[in-house]
């Protein structure tokens, strides 16, 4: 199955993202290679750290409350 996006979805998509889109790219550009490479270092730790935290709540017994 192939799904695509309608001409309205996709006018959709740059009426309410394309700014966003093209400033985001600007902001990207603006640091260096090393920066974004701090960058992504934190959010990788930090998705570790909160899906390790899901997973010791998932691990705990069912409240009977």
């Amino acid at each position: 199955m192939v799904i695509e996006a309608t001409e309205l979805t996709r006018q959709l998509s740059v009426r309410y993202y394309g700014a966003i889109a093209r400033e985001g790219e600007k902001v990207v550009a603006s640091f260096s290679d090393a920066e974004l490479a701090t960058v992504l270092r934190f959010i990788n730790a930090a998705l570790d750290l909160q899906s390790e935290q899901l997973a010791r709540l998932k691990a705990e017994p069912a409240d009977g409350g």
